[in-house]
């Protein structure tokens, strides 16, 4: 069945360390990524060199001591043109409580963040702890216990950063495609509409789709879809919860048409879908 998105989608699983829901990295890059976007939540912090990020379709620029939070609605390109290291912080969105992954999108979107010396040094200790337990050759409850303790505190050190940046902003118009991202990620399961969101943002309907369509290289409707088959896969892969009760968690009030449309990106049932990750861990 082909895939009805483009762009690169990359999977947690696909990493090669993946241990409960997440993992470290810290890695020496000289070559760019195309566009793609994750389906989990990545912190990167940049150890040494410079990158440019094209990100929801605006280019960034990243050095030494520079922070950045993606999240599972991010796209984006990494342009390489000379050594970089990253540390990397990958985590499945079922690791956070989600008022917790709420303020981290918020507080995250469209920026990245300059980190004092201190708090580089702080940042990169945890990271190098955290890589240093995930190396231990036989893993233990009691390192799974100080590894996940090591990524939320990495998390909330992020979170704080983030604040503080947006306390110290005396924030003006935002980006209209982050506004809308914005907007998505907290209304999603209900029947937002296009209607809806120009109004939210003070723009025609028309111009919306066209700014968020080329900055994404989606419509919003497929969006709005995507992250709700995303959520729903998420609940299916780590709850108990059953179909039903799933559909209308992610705002679907038929329970054809959920399994119709989960079919129709994933190439399988709902219940197919769960039974194919019965054996992954669980945080």
């Amino acid at each position: 069945m082909q895939k009805i998105y483009e762009i690169k989608k990359v999977d947690i699983a696909d990493h090669k360390n993946i241990s409960h829901g997440f993992l470290f990295e810290k890695n020496e890059f000289c070559s760019s990524f195309c566009m793609h976007w994750h389906s989990y939540y990545e912190i990167e912090y940049v150890a040494s060199g410079e990158l440019r990020e094209i990100y929801n379709g605006v280019q960034i620029a990243l050095s030494k001591g520079m922070l950045r939070l993606l999240t599972p609605a991010d796209f984006h390109e990494v342009i390489v043109e000379q050594p970089v290291t990253l540390y990397k912080a990958c985590f499945d969105a079922s690791f956070l409580e989600r008022e917790l992954s709420a303020r981290l999108y918020r507080a995250s979107l469209g920026r990245a963040v300059s980190l004092s010396e201190e708090a580089c040094r702080l940042i990169e200790s945890l990271f190098e702890s955290a890589l240093l337990s995930q190396r231990a050759a036989c893993e233990d409850a009691v390192q799974r216990l100080v590894k996940k303790k090591l990524m939320e505190t990495i998390v909330l050190i992020v979170l704080s950063e983030y604040e503080k940046l947006g306390a110290d902003e005396k924030r003006g118009r935002r980006d209209v495609v982050s506004t809308i991202l914005s907007y998505i990620h907290e209304n999603y399961k209900r029947g937002i509409t296009l209607d809806e969101i120009a109004k939210k943002v003070y723009l025609s309907p028309g111009y919306v789709s066209k700014c968020f369509h080329k900055s994404t290289n989606m419509t919003l409707k497929e969006y709005i879809k995507r992250l709700r088959m995303d959520y729903a896969a998420g609940l299916l892969i780590h709850t108990a919860s059953d179909v039903t009760e799933i559909c209308m968690e992610v705002g679907f009030s038929s329970l054809p048409s959920f399994s119709a449309e989960f079919k129709r990106i994933y190439g399988v049932s709902p219940l197919a879908y769960r039974r194919a990750f019965a054996n992954t861990a669980r945080i």
